[in-house]
């Protein structure tokens, strides 16, 4: 168990909907209705991973949002500290105050397991990246891992 929020497999989700740098822009609403969420919650998730340079806006007729960086240039661990923010990795593993990593006054029984699997965790989403994660749709994967299908949400063009 690993302190991430649901809002940021929806920041992974909507990563991978969007098209590179030098690519058209698209549509916040479109791929908030192909991942079947609220309009602005996800503008909310793309204003903070806008905020950490992951995205980029065009406004205009045809504007919307593209990646900075092409899909192997972000890495995992980038979109978590967008989403997350700092000291996200900070928690006590048993939610105990008196326990912060990496140094407390006073330390839970599992400290010591804690802090070792939080680095060995950080360690492995610096060296994954958007491209590594594919596209996906909660609501199909599972349905669809045994077909060999991909999962993704219908109208997410860079999947199909």
């Amino acid at each position: 168990m690993f302190p991430l929020s649901l809002t940021t497999g929806y920041a992974v989700l909507a990563l991978n909907c969007m098209n590179g740098p030098e690519e058209e822009p698209s549509q916040v609403a479109s791929i908030a209705a192909s991942m079947g969420l609220p309009g602005p919650f996800l503008s909310k998730i793309v204003n903070r991973l806008g905020t950490q340079g992951l995205v980029r806006t065009r406004r205009g007729r045809k504007g919307g949002v593209v990646l900075t960086r092409l899909p192997e240039e972000i890495t995992l661990e980038q979109i978590v500290f967008a989403v997350e923010g700092e000291g996200w990795d900070k928690a006590c593993f048993l939610g105990l105050r008196s326990c912060a990593i990496p140094e407390p006054e006073e330390h839970c029984p599992i400290h010591e397991f804690w802090v070792e699997e939080i680095g060995r965790f950080k360690t492995k989403m610096a060296s994954i990246t958007l491209a590594d994660l594919g596209c996906f749709d909660p609501r199909t994967t599972l349905a669809n891992l045994d077909s060999g299908k991909k999962g993704c949400p219908e109208s997410c063009d860079n999947c199909h």
